[in-house]
């Protein structure tokens, strides 16, 4: 009898659940136990070879019928944890106006509702908990019947229109960011990105072919729809990497503007993010409060207030004159070679962070080429000749002798 269960293709979940965990193990208990006494029956005096040949294809159909189980369950990707270890997963109800797609959501709730309960419980925690009231009421004759429920789902809300519509619908409707704001330039292009990559992803997680897709998404219109998503400035750039890939920006369709969209957006999210960086510690500098301080090797403890006034705003202030190459880091009071943190930055955020507050070329506080040379020369050092010539760089120094630098 175990053997005539067929293991159809839309067999419910809890069922090749129930036939893994509770026939399957029987039917390979049979499988073993029936091959031993095959091969024993066979070297019987009175074999009979039509039982024989009939015990034989039995078997065969036997373990065709177990590896399909297990495919089934291997398909389902069923993972067998304890309910108490299972990680919560918080699914945003779906509606028609919400800025996750009907793919999205039907991907965590049977990510979330994986071997748990039956196809019915499902449903009925589907229905009431996880649909807005509009997608409720139109769902009402099929709220006990899970595939049915995501069918309707997806003929009324996976077509590439809408499902693109829904994955723009957040950075569309927010308010473009000022050039000069670099934080909100920031977080508007990491929206901008999240949508890129949904929508690039769409073929991968929906029933939507990759001909649907590349007809929509790398069309004309959508790419400059797409465009019109950028500042000024990026927009700039967009169109400056297209023409360097030969590809005309009022023209600009298919995979690669498509990519050198997505590149650009990167960039600019790169770029930002130092902006960002600098924006915020001059907003740091502006509110801090003054406070009496040295500045290295400089302006010792008598120093006039008027001196002070006249350093520029890059100084490196510490209270411990016994240091001489001051850690660029602020509130860092040590040496720059001691400090691990300053050291683990990438070579682009240490430059930053020790512009116009270090010497470049001696490594000391900039004020003192500045001061010793009593510089309108503020790129100079006086401390040149003491370097050690394999530490600079020839084509820095020529170029700074012939710029006067």
């Amino acid at each position: 009898r175990i053997l005539r269960k067929d293991v159809e293709q839309d067999l419910p979940e809890e069922q090749i659940r129930d036939l893994y965990k509770k026939k399957l193990p029987v039917l390979e208990k049979y499988i073993s136990s029936a091959d031993d006494k095959i091969v024993k029956y066979t070297d019987h005096p009175d074999m009979n070879p039509r039982i024989s040949r009939a015990v034989h294809t039995t078997l065969q159909e036997a373990d065709v019928w177990a590896d399909l189980v297990h495919d089934k369950y291997d398909e389902l990707d069923i993972v067998e944890i304890d309910a108490s270890e299972r990680l919560p997963m918080e699914i945003v109800p779906f509606s028609s106006t919400g800025i996750q797609n009907v793919y999205e959501f039907i991907n965590d709730f049977n990510e979330s509702y994986k071997g748990i309960g039956t196809d019915k419980s499902k449903a009925s925690k589907l229905w009431r908990s996880l649909l807005s009231n509009e997608v409720r009421m139109d769902t009402v004759q099929i709220k006990t019947n899970l595939p049915k429920l995501l069918e309707h789902l997806i003929e009324n809300h996976g077509d590439i229109d809408t499902v693109c519509d829904t994955i723009l619908r957040e950075v569309e409707t927010s308010k473009r960011p000022d050039e000069a704001d670099y934080k909100a330039r920031h977080n508007h292009l990491k929206i901008l990105m999240n949508a890129l990559d949904r929508l690039r992803d769409i073929p991968k997680i929906s029933s939507i072919s990759m001909e649907v897709w590349t007809s929509a998404v790398l069309s004309l219109k959508f790419i400059q729809r797409l465009s019109a998503l950028l500042t000024p400035a990026d927009d700039a750039q967009f169109s400056d990497l297209l023409r360097s890939k030969g590809l005309s920006p009022r023209k600009a369709k298919g995979q690669g503007a498509f990519d050198a969209l997505i590149d650009t957006v990167q960039r600019s999210i790169d770029n930002t993010v130092r902006l960002v960086d600098r924006q915020s510690e001059k907003e740091i500098r502006k509110d801090k409060p003054k406070r009496a301080a040295h500045v290295v090797e400089v302006v010792s403890s008598d120093s006039s207030s008027s001196d002070e006034a006249s350093l520029p705003s890059g100084v490196i202030y510490h209270t411990n004159n016994a240091i001489k190459k001051s850690c660029a880091m602020r509130g860092h009071d040590h040496e720059m070679g001691q400090c691990e943190d300053f050291l683990s930055l990438p070579p682009l955020k240490r430059r930053h962070m020790t512009e116009e507050r270090l010497c470049w070329t001696c490594l000391g506080p900039r004020i003192n080429c500045r001061v010793k040379h009593n510089a309108t020369d503020a790129s100079s050092c006086s401390n040149l000749k003491s370097v050690d010539k394999i530490l600079l760089c020839k084509g820095c120094v020529d170029y700074g002798k012939k710029n006067s630098k």
